[in-house]
């Protein structure tokens, strides 16, 4: 894969997806921090997007179901300071 290519990543802010691209191209390509040059970066609108992977999260549908749940005390007073077994973190 060329390097000159437009990559788009997802992410809350710009910066976060910058952070995303250093990561990427360090991990994938072998590529120093250094060497790594912006030309731009910009927001795109979803109608805009070019890659699968951004376009199937980028849809209004998607949803990130809570697949966990860690059960806590209600007040302070009935936590218990030490735990004899493992905290059940399932929904049951």
């Amino acid at each position: 894969r060329d390097s000159r290519d437009p990559k788009e990543y997802r992410d809350v802010s710009v910066c976060g997806a910058v952070s995303q691209m250093y990561m990427e191209m360090s991990g994938r390509h072998r590529a120093v921090h250094d060497t790594i040059h912006i030309v731009k970066a910009a927001t795109v609108e979803t109608p805009k997007l070019r890659r699968q992977a951004t376009i199937v999260n980028a849809t209004v549908s998607t949803k990130f179901p809570k697949i966990s749940s860690t059960y806590r005390a209600s007040s302070k007073g009935l936590r218990s300071t030490f735990v004899a077994g493992r905290p059940n973190t399932t929904i049951a």
